[in-house]
């Protein structure tokens, strides 16, 4: 008599000891999943909520990375120099530059802003973009006569009642030309300043490589990634396995 073909049997040892493995392995991937997600998702919109533009207020962030004040600061009506980087009115709007600066004058729209190098007009308003320009000469001094820019030249004083387009000819000149004071930044500032160096989706990014953690955390998502691996094989398995019972 013919007796039925039977499926091979799977151990159950066997079968149990992979389901701990899932199981455990799910386990340990539950916070390198949750930061993948939380990181990955405003990541893909990142141009549609700006993160490259905009800054990471938090100081221990910027500790994190190594930023630290530079030891000089400087400011003249309501403008902070600080190694390069200006920050501007009440919002402290960050402006690059080149140059030494010089002078600055708080108009009721925008400032501007003078270096031995170039001119600049930074708006209140964030997304107009900075207006800058160059002076018609080698400048030895920059100051503001009543809101008006003037600058020392070896041919004598200029100045620009369009705020820059155009120098003329000053008619009388200044008697003294006020530099910038020294100033000692506050939380706010330190704030700003970093702000202004690590943006959103830089800080995300490197959170969703483990980078910002350093070696350990790269090596950490390194391994959730492998694990991930592991785990859809050992998931795979299982279902291989009901197909034999």
């Amino acid at each position: 008599m013919n007796t039925p073909n039977k499926k091979p049997t799977v151990s159950p040892t066997r079968g149990r000891r992979n389901r701990t493995f899932h199981k455990v392995t799910g386990l340990c991937l539950t916070l390198p999943v949750l930061l993948l997600v939380l990181t990955g998702i405003p990541l893909e919109l990142s141009s549609q909520l700006k993160l490259g533009s905009t800054g990471v207020p938090f100081i221990w962030v910027h500790k994190a990375y190594g930023i630290e004040l530079p030891e000089q600061a400087f400011v003249q009506d309501g403008v902070i120099e600080l190694d390069g980087l200006f920050l501007v009115g009440d919002n402290m709007r960050s402006v690059a530059f080149h140059g030494q600066f010089l002078a600055a004058s708080a108009q009721p729209n925008f400032t501007m802003i003078l270096t031995d190098k170039e001119w600049l007009l930074v708006a209140r308003d964030p997304s107009i973009t900075v207006d800058r320009g160059d002076y018609p000469a080698p400048i030895t001094d920059a100051s503001f006569g009543a809101g008006i820019p003037m600058i020392a030249t070896e041919h004598g004083p200029l100045n620009s009642t369009d705020y820059g387009a155009s120098w003329h000819p000053a008619s009388a000149t200044l008697d003294a030309w006020p530099a910038p004071s020294s100033f000692q930044p506050d939380r706010n500032t330190q704030a700003a300043y970093g702000a202004a160096l690590v943006n959103w989706e830089r800080w995300l990014q490197d959170l969703h490589s483990g980078r910002f953690f350093g070696e350990v955390g790269t090596w950490v998502m390194t391994a959730a990634g492998a694990a991930f691996l592991l785990l859809a094989i050992s998931g795979l398995l299982l279902w291989v396995r009901t197909l034999w019972r």
